[in-house]
């Protein structure tokens, strides 16, 4: 496991006591993750928050380690904490929708609260190639059900799929 801080593209966004908040660019997908410690808590999307806050870029980036925003950065700490756990709701409706595991549709569950692979591996502490082979169980379930996803975000190699999608059909 890589250290948890050390993602590529990640930006440090406050420093609590115990808890940190960053921001996160992989796959062109920007989410605000929670850290407790070494432990990634929750995520949610810029856009989301952006909408929620009723920010735009300009004035998120300005609240960036700003002293002045102390307040709102533990208020976004403290309403994702409060929300960490909602993603389980999700993940009877993906077993029984997809004919999931357990383990693949918590970790979908997880991918769509807003949690990429790495830190999905790093909350789990599972090898990242673990929860890459999840994820193409994942998209073999959504070809199984007739399902059609443009994962391309997510996706290293979103061509790849495509091309292999017409074997499951």
């Amino acid at each position: 496991m890589s250290p948890t801080f050390a993602l590529e593209g990640s930006v440090t966004l406050w420093v609590g006591e115990s808890m940190k908040l960053t921001y996160t660019d992989l796959y062109d997908y920007g989410c605000i993750y929670l850290w407790q410690g070494d432990y990634p808590v929750a995520s949610i999307g810029l856009e989301s928050f952006l909408k929620g806050a009723r920010l735009n870029v300009t004035d998120f980036s300005l609240r960036i380690l700003s002293v002045q925003y102390e307040t709102f950065w533990r208020d976004v700490a403290d309403y994702l904490s409060e929300h960490r756990d909602e993603y389980r709701e999700n993940i009877p409706y993906f077993k029984q929708r997809l004919g999931l595991s357990d383990l693949d549709a918590e970790i979908l569950a997880l991918h769509f609260m807003g949690f990429c692979p790495e830190v999905i591996a790093i909350r789990l502490q599972k090898p990242l190639k673990e929860i890459r082979v999840v994820f193409d169980h994942i998209m073999k379930a959504y070809s199984d059900n007739k399902i059609v996803v443009n994962d391309s975000i997510f996706t290293e190699d979103p061509i790849a799929l495509y091309d292999s999608a017409d074997k499951y059909l």
